[in-house]
């Protein structure tokens, strides 16, 4: 198995998944798997399917889904709360 490296969100859930897994490649503007994965610089925001990411300082990514439910995923450490 690979490593989890990965932070997956769609219509049915988030959660963390390992890159290595074909299933998770991302693909590029063709459809067809990307070379690169580019960086999510500190500051930007993902939005989709109602749930909101940012980037933070030190590698820190935070997402919303709503009032009540949220992640906070660090190379260090995790927080779910659903």
């Amino acid at each position: 198995m690979e490593p989890t490296n990965t932070v997956q969100i769609d219509e049915s859930g988030a959660g963390f998944a390992a890159f290595g897994d074909p299933r998770y490649h991302p693909l590029g503007p063709d459809g067809d798997v990307a070379d690169e994965v580019p960086e999510l610089p500190t500051g930007s925001v993902l939005s989709a399917y109602g749930v909101v990411c940012q980037s933070l300082e030190a590698g820190t990514v935070t997402c919303t889904a709503g009032a009540d439910a949220s992640m906070r995923v660090s190379a260090t450490e995790h927080e779910f709360k659903p």
